[in-house]
């Protein structure tokens, strides 16, 4: 019996691999989605063997820059061998240039990424990497995942004071804000800032609370669905998405 099941893993990996070949390379459409559909992915054992797969190439470093997998011999080797890459979430300029995250986090006093790959496939927890949930919403609103039933915040690893030194930028934010009233929200260009995370597609809007203050907000769900083709289809069917959102305030 212990030998039909290691057959059965390596058929499984082989067909992973080779659908996903066919994916990258433009032969047929969906095929590794497809095949994934065809699995029990609420098989305990099945799920986990998938995600063991996916976390190899989710933290692909040549992956996380190009937004699909690259056949490299790096990439192969991990997921063959259950082995992660360097990505986890992270800023992808501190990707490419590792040595220099320290310093520049450090000058924009903020807080190293924490492990949303692990967060995103359910190895860790938002709270173990150091994440905390915020009760603040968009005042209009947002597709946050599952309705939005856990949010968390992001002040710890966005600095915006680079927006300061943008005057047009400044009076662009002026002009905007007088045309809102208390607890009103409009989408804004985003502003020059520093961040630790990978946000990607990230949504500004600036607004005013209900008390008249005003703000600069960013909201974004963490996922892999802005990736190319079908690779962020197949990574959202294995992991749960993260919601973020941050109010920033002008006249602090």
């Amino acid at each position: 019996m212990s030998c039909w099941k290691v057959v059965m893993k390596e058929v499984s990996l082989m067909s992973l691999v080779n659908s996903g070949l066919k994916d990258v390379f433009g032969i047929g459409e969906k095929n590794l989605l497809s095949y994934i559909e065809t699995l029990d992915l609420n098989d305990q054992e099945t799920k986990e063997q998938l995600v063991k797969y996916a976390r190899s190439v989710a933290t692909d470093k040549l992956t996380a820059v190009a937004g699909s997998p690259l056949p490299g011999t790096g990439l192969l080797q991990n997921i063959y061998t259950g082995d992660t890459g360097e990505y986890y979430g992270q800023n992808l300029s501190h990707l490419r240039q590792p040595n220099n995250m320290e310093y520049y986090n450090n000058l924009a006093n903020i807080k190293n990424a924490p492990n949303l790959v692990d967060i995103f496939f359910e190895k860790t927890t938002p709270e173990a990497e150091g994440l905390t949930k915020t009760s603040l919403r968009p005042s209009q609103g947002y597709p946050f995942y599952n309705e939005g039933e856990n949010v968390y915040g992001l002040k710890d690893y966005i600095d915006i004071s680079p927006m300061y030194n943008n005057y047009q930028y400044l009076d662009y934010l002026d002009k905007k804000l007088s045309t809102l009233n208390p607890g009103e929200g409009t989408v804004v260009d985003k502003p020059n800032y520093n961040m630790s995370v990978d946000l990607g597609e990230s949504n500004w809007s600036l607004g005013l609370d209900l008390q008249g203050n005003p703000y600069l907000a960013v909201a974004d769900i963490w996922d892999f669905g802005g990736s190319t083709g079908t690779f962020g289809s197949v990574m959202d069917k294995l992991g749960k998405p993260i919601n973020f959102y941050e109010r920033f305030y002008l006249n602090e």
